[in-house]
């Protein structure tokens, strides 16, 4: 059996995530950010990046949140 050692930063995070408060918060992501993800993925057929590099990918990404 393996044990994991979650980073001080992970710790953090789900120290923060227990809140009552943070849950809701992070409640609204799935209408905030989800929809955006689902409608790249579904509609435009958008599964991965067409150009090499981080700026360049950047760019494209950029390109569709802006459309």
């Amino acid at each position: 059996m393996e044990r994991v050692i979650e980073s001080a930063a992970m710790q953090a995070f789900q120290q923060r995530m227990g809140s009552a408060e943070a849950q809701q918060v992070y409640g609204r992501r799935s209408e905030v950010a989800e929809f955006p993800h689902r409608w790249w993925k579904g509609v435009w057929k958008w599964r991965q990046f067409s150009v090499r590099g981080l700026a360049r990918a950047a760019q494209e990404a950029l390109w569709i949140a802006i459309t």
